[in-house]
């Protein structure tokens, strides 16, 4: 699994390749506070390159998306694959995950 940080203008960009496992909770933790000491307030989530998600990652997402909005910042999801997209409706996690199809309708959104 690789964590990748982007940025357009503001908004960054996460993108994770491949399997985010609990184990790997740590570096994301890390990256979403370092990313809100320094002023990050506007999140892309692409999970194009994840086919997979547990309880523990589902733990990190809400976490993340909390620790956002307290800072009042806002959060997309873009790029989930039907399996996961099938888990977060069954979770209700569509009830406050924003998501959308693409990178550039996420960024488009937070314009």
């Amino acid at each position: 699994m690789k964590i990748k940080v982007n940025y357009n203008g503001n908004k960054i960009i996460i993108g994770i390749d491949g399997n985010l496992k609990y184990g790997d909770g740590d570096e994301f933790n890390e990256i979403i506070e370092n990313q809100l000491k320094i002023g990050g307030r506007l999140f892309v989530f692409d999970l194009s390159l994840m086919p997979y998600i547990n309880s523990a990652v589902i733990g990190q997402f809400v976490s993340a998306l909390k620790k956002i909005k307290e800072k009042e910042g806002r959060a997309i999801f873009c790029g989930v694959r039907p399996y996961i997209q099938n888990i977060f409706e069954i979770t209700r996690l569509l009830e406050i995950f924003e998501i959308t199809s693409d990178v550039n309708s996420a960024l488009d959104k937070l314009n």
